[in-house]
């Protein structure tokens, strides 16, 4: 049997300073990667998603967004 989720303090008093487990540069690789699949998972469903250029909200296609994917240079979105 699993065990049960650890509280975290709500209140200041009660925090306690945690190390960092993880280097920020993997943190920022992982949050990319979940971007990346997100945007993904959205395209292949058939959904559109709305990324901001030039200050405004643009709604990509799943084709355009499918065909950045197969030109990716490391940038998403």
């Amino acid at each position: 049997m699993s065990e049960p989720p650890k509280v975290v303090p709500t209140r200041e008093e009660d925090a306690v300073p945690v190390e960092p487990s993880i280097a920020g540069d993997r943190i920022d690789q992982l949050v990319y990667e979940g971007l990346r699949n997100a945007v993904i998972e959205h395209a292949t469903a058939g959904r559109s998603v709305p990324v901001s250029r030039n200050g405004k909200v643009v709604w990509l296609t799943p084709e355009e967004l499918l065909q950045g994917e197969s030109h990716s240079s490391g940038s998403c979105c």
